[in-house]
């Protein structure tokens, strides 16, 4: 494969600048579906029943939470009132369905006061279907809003401009922030995930744009993701393929060209080694080998926890790789202010690279030249020895 000369690695801390800043607290996300759905089908979503039975959610504590993130939607500067949810932090909601639909485990009968079902098998799936259904909603509504009052993702944008075609953006990230900001440099381009993704019109129509640019690898899938489960395609839209549709029309209900149904990609971290989507398996390949040839490195809003566990693997073995080749890539950190904890986690993981931690933003770092380039003239220097 050709060699990139940076691997760009974005975390959540990526999407803050340009008004996405709440990751945990997209499950206030799904307490404004579900009364969305209520309101539209005049009877409450199985999800609900799921959140009510499992976690003893009350109607008024999701109507609550659903009006915390109405004001968010409106206004990013309402961000911080949404820790006052009681509702279950996203990766946890999401996690905890993942395991039992994998151990074919069981919730027990729902609380309804009518018809009681089980929540197991088949029906923990359509519930989380629901869920991926209730984030892609609540992500349009608040990516609505930003371009409404903005025009444009400006960081996401500026990032993307320095980019070099045979640089590689790594990402654990759902939203498509990068994606529209390269659509929005180089006009009409199928973006390159680095497997075969399907890409098609908002009608799902196939588009025979050959993909360009930087490879995007989201390790994590995308909100503009779906993929059939019998035929296994999977399906890509730069402009938001599974965006909120007329009342009655339900985003997720959308079929393969086999006829079956097709359902999101949102891969928490605790369901990945179970996964078996091919397109995923070869986006992580693709990640690994990425980092393995790189001499530059730079992470951008990822604060490397230690519960991430699959992505210090593929991390430590592309390093490992580096190590034994004599070639140690150079790190490059961005985060928002100073943080002695992140700059240990990185060292302790990487020991011997030679570090460069830019604490003031991911704003500065890509409006700053200096800054940004300083890599990119160790990489011509580099060229030019002989």
């Amino acid at each position: 494969m050709a060699t990139a000369e940076h691997v760009y690695f974005l975390g959540a801390g990526a999407s803050v600048p340009d008004g996405y800043r709440v990751t945990a607290w997209l499950s206030c996300a799904v307490a404004a579906f579900l009364r969305h759905y209520r309101d539209v089908r005049g009877q409450r979503s199985p999800l609900e029943a799921y959140l009510a039975s499992v976690y003893g959610l009350k109607r008024a504590e999701m109507e609550a939470s659903a009006d915390l993130w109405a004001d968010y939607a409106d206004d990013e500067q309402a961000a911080g009132r949404l820790s006052q949810s009681v509702m279950p932090d996203i990766i946890d909601l999401l996690s905890a369905l993942d395991l039992a639909i994998v151990e074919n485990a069981s919730f027990g009968p729902t609380v309804d006061k009518g018809k009681r079902w089980e929540l197991r098998g088949n029906e923990l799936v359509r519930v989380r279907e629901r869920a991926v259904e209730a984030l892609v909603t609540g992500f349009s509504q608040v990516r609505s809003n930003r371009l409404g009052k903005k025009g444009g993702h400006e960081t996401a944008e500026k990032l993307v401009s320095r980019l070099h075609a045979d640089d590689v953006v790594v990402t654990t990230n759902w939203d498509i922030l990068i994606e529209e900001a390269l659509c929005a440099q180089r006009g009409s381009v199928a973006i390159d995930y680095g497997a075969n993704l399907i890409n098609v019109t908002t009608c799902g129509v196939p588009r025979s744009v050959a993909p360009a640019g930087p490879q995007v690898l989201k390790l994590h899938g995308s909100f503009n993701w779906l993929h059939c489960p019998h035929c296994r395609n999977l399906y890509a839209n730069p402009n938001l393929m599974i965006a909120p549709e007329p009342v009655r029309r339900w985003p997720i209900d959308k079929e393969c060209d086999c006829g079956a149904e097709l359902v999101g990609v949102l891969i928490t971290p605790t369901y990945l080694k179970t996964y078996q989507i091919p397109q995923l398996l070869e986006i992580w390949r693709k990640a690994q080998k990425a980092l393995e040839f790189s001499p530059q490195w730079i992470f951008i809003g990822y604060s490397l926890p230690n519960d991430d566990l699959w992505i210090r693997g593929m991390l430590m073995r592309a390093f490992a790789i580096r190590r034994h080749s004599g070639a140690l890539p150079e790190i490059t950190v961005v985060s928002r202010g100073p943080n002695k904890d992140l700059e240990q986690r990185y060292k302790r993981l990487f020991r011997g690279a030679n570090f460069r931690f830019f604490d003031q933003g991911v704003e500065k770092f890509v409006e700053n030249e200096e800054v940004f380039f300083a890599d990119e003239r160790a990489t011509q220097s580099r060229r030019q020895v002989p």
